[in-house]
């Protein structure tokens, strides 16, 4: 399967994750947290498909997750923050391991 499909277009330079045709991220989470066993850890299963043309969606992934995490947390509405360096921005998905 395809994940990012480009086609030609004036002034847009394709790039992996960034296609402008098709541009699939799928994220699946299992979390449990806090880590530790006991009372207050909540666990749920989180599955997110998007199809964002033209940039790496990455980053609107991992602020839509802080965002479920805090709802599950507080039971309470929140804001999805958008907000970022770009170098976060480029960073998200990164592994510093080997």
């Amino acid at each position: 399967m395809l994940f990012y499909q480009c086609r030609e277009e004036p002034g847009f330079t394709c790039g992996k994750y960034k296609g402008n045709a098709q541009n699939l991220m799928n994220s699946v989470a299992i979390v449990e947290s806090p880590a530790a066993d006991g009372a207050s850890q909540k666990r749920y299963l989180v599955a997110l498909l998007s199809n964002v043309l033209k940039v790496n969606s990455a980053w609107d992934h991992s602020r839509i997750g802080a965002a479920i995490e805090t709802v599950v947390q507080t039971r309470r509405p929140t804001t999805v923050i958008e907000s970022g360096s770009e170098k976060d921005k480029a960073d998200v998905g990164r592994s510093d391991d080997p």
